[in-house]
């Protein structure tokens, strides 16, 4: 969780600019986007989460979840 913090600060809040409420309220969901299907991550060898899903879900792993 702390690392999944300390990302948001360093990519995400940091490029915080907006205008209005609509535009805040829609950051957190292009990040979402960028951050799950775009952005490759060093703890999945350089995929994105997206892309170990999908490879998983093809060859009939189970799927687990951190909540």
């Amino acid at each position: 969780m702390e690392r999944s913090h300390q990302t948001d600060n360093m990519e995400f809040n940091r490029l915080l600019n907006y205008t209005d409420d609509v535009d805040l309220n829609l950051k957190p969901q292009v990040w979402e986007d960028y951050y799950n299907f775009d952005r490759p991550h060093g703890s999945l060898n350089g995929k994105v989460p997206y892309e170990v899903l999908k490879d998983k879900l093809t060859t009939g792993q189970t799927v687990s979840s951190v909540v």
